[in-house]
């Protein structure tokens, strides 16, 4: 697509050169076919490649079709209205362009650009003009074109703008010598300063500023969902975690007969790449879907469930079959089964075997000045699921958005699985494994999750508290909980309970009336009170609530 923005640039050199095709056409024409040919030749490769099935085959390109529509990015049909113009998704990338060349070429360098674009160049003004139109059409196609990751499609636009910031270099340099500003001496030693200061300033904006080499996050995770699932079964993922998961097979040899699917099944292709399994024995849905006339996101999600769901029936007699996260299939249960979801036409009780996962010590390193009282030139940080029971699960927030963003639903899957672990605690009376892993649910919630997912979250730590007879810690907890969700109807229920349950019972009673006159027909708030009501044997106002 970055090759659209260059467009402006053919155009005026096929108009530059309208005087030459006349008499030189046929070898004219050879030229441009021959060129334009040859930057296609990688594109060869993909259909043999394809053909031998992959794990990972992007746009599965072995027939005529989808090799058109791999070289079109039709796969990318789902951007192709994503185009902004002067409106306020148009001027953020307009300044970070203008940031992003800031930090290319820093102050100094930005004003030896500003003179080499002022500058009259009469010796190559052609040359001038072509540069101009590589830079506007990269700059105003990235900018138009909404992507998230149009900062690449900026290089050729960095690429100008420093042969322009070295005609601007020069320039300043030719007229502070013909104006004898400073001494010849002098004036060498700053041009060689300035020479070395900028590619260095340039190298360090842009190094990586985080050291990641010992980050396992996605290698645990990956290696933690295909542990308690048989090998031969099928996983389906509704995220990006599935090439960790290829990894784990293709490289590492973990379950390498799992069939892992990514949940991307409205493309026609991705529904090809299953074709392979057939021979296994696993059932296809025969349903089709347009995939040029239905770019819709809804109506892909819908014919995704629906392809899923009949994938799951045809199957799940002859294999198990687990998902990232439960679907809403009529006759179907998902039981929560480790990090998966394991469908089952029965509510069968789950294992708590499933939750033995294991986690390497993750380290990363972040360059920075020696000062005291570490005079380390790198400042280090571990990170584990077991340090501080998930607050020691964290993330280095650097540049890596990708990274961050694929980390954050590892982040809300582990949150979820260890929610389903303490509620299975929980059901067994095991209230102190139950309390521990409801906390490190916390410890691990995120964006993920709704205000109605995290409260829950909260109330059932207490409640297991409660339970467990831990009235202190659940005073205290109590406590906690109306500073995270004040004016919550459960909340005032959790802290009424806790106040009787230490014997303070008319706060608890006073507590219950505030909350009832907000919440006059709460059932749960309105039982409480009249249970406390009857333990103490006296009469109350708001009774007939």
């Amino acid at each position: 697509t970055m090759t659209v923005g260059l467009l402006p640039l053919f155009f005026w050199h096929a108009w530059r050169l309208k005087r030459a095709w006349r008499p030189n056409k046929r070898f004219l024409l050879l030229g441009f076919c021959l060129f334009l040919l040859s930057g296609f030749l990688p594109y060869l490769y993909m259909p043999y490649r394809a053909a031998q099935m992959p794990y990972i085959n992007w746009g599965n390109p072995q027939t005529l079709k989808n090799f058109i529509d791999h070289m079109l990015a039709k796969n990318w049909s789902g951007e192709s209205s994503n185009f902004s113009f002067l409106n306020q998704k148009f001027f953020e990338k307009i300044f970070s362009w203008v940031g992003l060349t800031y930090l290319q070429f820093f102050v100094v360098g930005s004003i030896f650009l500003i003179i080499g674009l002022g500058a009259r160049l009469a010796a190559a003004p052609q040359f001038k003009k072509s540069l101009l139109l590589i830079a506007a059409g990269t700059i105003f196609w990235s900018v138009f074109y909404v992507t998230g990751e149009y900062e690449s499609w900026l290089l050729p636009a960095h690429l100008v703008a420093a042969i322009f910031l070295t005609w601007g270099f020069y320039r300043a340099y030719g007229w502070l010598r013909a104006k004898n500003f400073f001494p010849q001496p002098m004036l060498s030693v700053i041009t060689a300063a300035v020479a070395v200061f900028l590619p260095l300033f340039n190298l360090k904006n842009n190094w990586l500023p985080m050291d990641r080499s010992e980050l396992y996050t996605l290698d645990d995770t990956a290696r933690n969902i295909l542990s308690n699932i048989e090998d031969g079964s099928i996983l389906i993922f509704q995220t990006g975690s599935v090439s960790s998961v290829h990894y784990e097979q293709m490289v590492l040899k973990n379950k390498p007969n799992v069939i892992a699917l990514h949940s991307s099944l409205w493309a026609g292709w991705m529904r090809e790449n299953l074709e392979r399994y057939r021979s296994r024995g696993v059932y296809l849905p025969s349903i089709v879907l347009d995939l040029e006339k239905n770019t819709d996101p809804k109506e892909r999600d819908a014919f995704t469930q629906k392809y899923i769901a009949d994938l799951i029936r045809g199957n799940i007699n002859k294999l198990n079959i687990y998902l990232l996260m439960p679907e809403d299939i009529p006759g179907i249960k998902f039981i929560p089964w480790g990090f998966v979801y394991k469908a089952s036409l029965t509510d069968e009780p789950t294992d708590l075997a499933n939750w033995k996962f294991a986690f390497r010590t993750s380290r990363f390193c972040s360059l920075a000045l020696p000062m005291p009282p570490d005079w380390s030139w790198k400042k280090c940080v571990e990170s584990n699921m077991e340090i501080g029971n998930g607050k020691g699960f964290i993330e280095p927030k650097d540049v890596q958005k990708q990274a961050h963003d694929q980390f954050e639903e590892v982040r809300a899957g582990y949150a979820a699985s260890y929610k389903n672990l303490a509620d299975a605690y929980f059901a067994r009376r095991d209230f102190d494994n139950a309390i521990k892993y409801y906390d490190r649910t916390i410890n691990l919630l995120n964006s993920h999750f709704t205000a109605e997912q995290k409260l829950n979250a909260y109330i059932q730590k207490g409640g297991a508290l409660l339970t467990a007879n831990r009235d202190e810690e659940a005073l205290s907890f109590a406590d906690e909980l109306n500073k995270t969700f004040p004016k919550s109807k459960e909340t005032a229920w959790f802290l009424a309970a806790t106040l009787e349950k230490n014997g303070r019972k008319q706060e608890a009673m006073n507590l219950l009336l505030e909350a009832l006159r907000e919440y006059p027909k709460d059932e749960n708030l309105n039982n409480l009170l009249n249970r406390i009501i009857e333990s103490t044997n006296k009469k109350s106002p708001a009774a007939g609530f």
